[in-house]
């Protein structure tokens, strides 16, 4: 029995149901035991620490043949995870058995399998993060940094915590963790500099999926600055050894960068051709929009934007960078667009947010556009300005 889980779990759910100590204890133990066993600084016997969750109302898993069933479980996903593997039928297996974890001395890995599967962190987990063991501690790291709903600009000091739990678990999905931080702060240069770490790991481990991973990190990088023929070799070497154990969803993330760098090349028709082997989403929608806009095929770009339209609409909350986003995407419809200073406002508006929230290349998409609709409103100095921030931008990420 973990000592500290099971404390925490206690001191939660006690302050969860407004409830003091003595209420607690009575006729269990004295408030102090039940502090020390808070506190984890005790190990409680297990009838007292049942008869404490029974006084809460809720069930304390610890029958040992239960635990190590629901504990192999866990280790299986996690060994899954790191091999690429379908984790979809043990996670199948791990949600029935959601509330024995709960309440159980399983709860922290538990939680992390739920923050490794949905790359958003339970705020149970923070909670119990001073009670976590070393390991725990260093996944729960891992799991933090690729967080989706923590803002980029907050992920810049995690480098050093990420860097540290990798050094501890030692694994190639630690790495990987590692460069997938570095790509999302815009840190192309760190994300090259562990290929051979990487390679080293992986031929350990003999996982291949870890390694394809990393070079489609390493392609994404090239992409972001718009390298097509270094990112189009790293794509082509994923594909090449582990397109067939790849999920679709990471083989379409693949298909819509090629499709992004080609149309930022003004090659639409090429572009066009990746984007039909992704499926429908609001950032397919947006590239297919702009590369028939700009291609000159006007009717089919708007029976997309109606389309994108209606997948921002179902949003019960639709991010303000996706707003700019469309809003810029119905200005390229209309005639002499780059002359409106609406456009513009809109284009600053959107590079801003986009510079502040999201990686360099993203940004860097925009570029022409913004130059452009400077230039059409007789704004050198702007576009000079910009064409000079962007220069020393670039020097940051020169590979």
């Amino acid at each position: 029995m973990n000592d500290k889980i099971i404390g925490a779990i206690i001191k939660l759910e006690r302050l969860n149901q407004n409830k003091g100590q003595k209420e607690i204890s009575h006729g269990i133990c004295v408030p102090s035991y039940l502090s020390k066993i808070e506190s984890g600084t005790t190990h409680a016997q297990s009838d007292i620490v049942v008869a404490i969750f029974n006084r809460l109302a809720i069930s304390y898993e610890h029958d040992e043949t239960k635990i190590k069933e629901m504990k192999l479980l866990l280790d299986t996903y996690m060994m899954q995870l790191l091999y690429g593997e379908n984790t979809e039928e043990t996670l199948i297996l791990i949600r029935t058995y959601h509330n024995q974890y709960l309440y159980s001395e399983l709860i922290v890995e538990y939680l992390l399998v739920d923050a490794f599967d949905t790359w958003q962190l339970n705020p149970l987990l923070h909670k119990l993060e001073e009670n976590m063991v070393e390991m725990q501690h260093a996944y729960y790291i891992l799991a933090k940094s690729r967080d989706n709903t923590i803002p980029i600009k907050h992920k810049q000091t995690f480098v050093k915590s990420v860097e540290r739990a990798f050094h501890l678990i030692r694994n190639s999905f630690a790495l990987n963790c590692l460069c997938h931080l570095c790509f999302s702060i815009s840190d192309y240069t760190n994300v090259l500099k562990m290929e051979n770490s990487l390679i080293d790991l992986a031929i350990k481990e003999g996982n291949t999926i870890q390694l394809a991973k990393y070079y489609t990190l390493k392609g994404s990088a090239y992409g972001a600055l718009r390298n097509s023929v270094l990112m189009l070799e790293c794509y082509d070497r994923v594909l090449h050894f582990a397109k067939d154990r790849m999920s679709q969803s990471e083989l379409e993330g693949i298909y819509y960068n090629i499709a992004g760098t080609y149309i930022d090349d003004k090659n639409y028709e090429q572009g066009l051709l990746y984007l039909n082997k992704v499926s429908e989403h609001k950032d397919s929608l947006r590239m297919k929009t702009l590369s028939l806009i700009r291609s000159n095929q006007k009717e089919l770009a708007n029976e997309c934007l109606i389309r994108w339209k209606q997948i921002l609409d179902l949003e019960e909350v639709v991010e303000f960078v996706e707003v700019l986003k469309y809003k810029e995407a119905c200005f390229e419809c209309e005639d002499n667009y780059l002359s409106n200073p609406e456009y513009l406002e809109v284009l600053e508006q959107l590079i801003a947010v986009m510079n502040e929230e999201l990686h360099f290349g993203k940004m860097y998409f925009y570029k022409d556009q913004i130059i452009s609709a400077y230039e059409a409103q007789r704004k050198y100095k702007k576009a000079m300005q910009f064409q000079q921030r962007l220069s020393s931008q670039m020097e940051k990420y020169i590979i």
